[in-house]
């Protein structure tokens, strides 16, 4: 049996001269560039191990018994976060890692029967959200939806784009943050955005609002509304090569017409009844998902907006409701 090259040994019971290197062959394990021998039956402690290869991982001791509960400590650098954390023991399985509620670059496991290896691997931090001041809507009304970033960093020119079923919705506006300052272009019917600056900015915040209008005749249903945006673009070779680029989406539901609050299709006086009733008896009357019926806008629901509604009914340019 050859025992070169053998990187760390472990023995849990003092070595018997009278052992021989045959009696040895079938307690060699490997795992890696890491071979190690045990003899003298279970140890009572085991190696966590982090390849040198792997920067970024913490831990303050490299020996645990079984059962202890081992701490990992990353350091995913700037503009980055952790992506993953394996801990694998020597059969090949994993180990469960959680994550600190404390703390998102703290993770722990309870140490098994055998030794392990921890990796870690990190991803860029920057990411896009999208998301809607209501994600409900009614036949007939506006949601406004906004785009933000957490950190964009030298920013040189943008593109977004805003892809959403348009058998379903009308894309009615979009404007870009008034924290920006740009040169920029839109085109409503694709739901392209581009915007180019002076000079690289780095930008946290919104980037753009957009209203989207769910059609009068409208699918009821939910919707995905998604979101993409290029950082720095570029043409050559007859290729379109941004920099970077983010996604992000979220989810539209589309109930009832405005305003027809019993859900029978029709926009009348039963629903300014509907909303009286309301009032004095919520639980026997609710108001369907998406209908917003402070049509006053005066912070509360009550007889006035039945009033109101009613005249809608009756004059809806003068009583406009959405």
């Amino acid at each position: 049996m050859n025992l070169t090259n053998i990187s760390e040994v472990h023995v849990d019971k003092a070595w018997p001269s009278t052992v021989s290197t045959d009696q040895l062959a079938d307690k060699v394990v490997s795992s890696g560039s890491v071979r190690i021998i045990q003899y003298g039956g279970t140890p009572s402690k085991y190696v966590v191990a982090v390849p040198q290869s792997q920067n970024g991982v913490a831990i303050d001791k490299t020996e645990f018994a079984a059962g202890d509960t081992v701490t990992i400590t990353l350091s995913p650098g700037e503009d980055m976060q952790v992506a993953a954390v394996k801990v694998k023991k020597l059969d090949g399985n994993y180990v469960d890692a959680v994550v600190s509620p404390q703390d998102e670059n703290v993770y722990s496991f309870v140490m098994p029967a055998t030794n392990v290896t921890i990796t870690a691997t990190f991803e860029d931090a920057t990411s896009v959200s999208l998301t809607f001041d209501d994600n409900k809507v009614a036949r007939g009304a506006l949601r406004t939806g906004t785009i933000s970033t957490n950190a964009l960093k030298g920013v040189k020119s943008l593109f977004i784009r805003i892809d959403y079923d348009s058998e379903n919705f009308i894309l009615k506006s979009m404007a870009p943050s008034g924290q920006l300052a740009y040169d920029v272009g839109g085109n409503l019917n694709s739901g392209d955005y581009a915007m180019a600056f002076e000079s690289p900015q780095n930008i946290s915040g919104a980037l753009m609002t957009f209203e989207l209008q769910a059609k009068n005749d409208a699918n009821l249903g939910s919707y995905t509304i998604s979101c993409i945006v290029e950082v720095n673009g570029s043409y050559a070779g007859g290729v379109n090569n941004p920099d970077s680029a983010y996604n992000s989406s979220s989810t539209l539901t589309i109930g009832a017409s405005v305003g027809d609050l019993n859900s029978d299709g029709r926009v009348d006086e039963a629903d300014a009844v509907y909303l009286l009733f309301y009032t004095f008896r919520s639980n026997d009357y609710p108001i369907p998902a998406g209908q917003i019926v402070d049509y006053t806008k005066d912070g509360k629901v009550d007889s006035d907006d039945a009033i109101y509604l009613k005249n809608h009914i009756q004059n809806p340019t003068q009583y406009p409701i959405s």
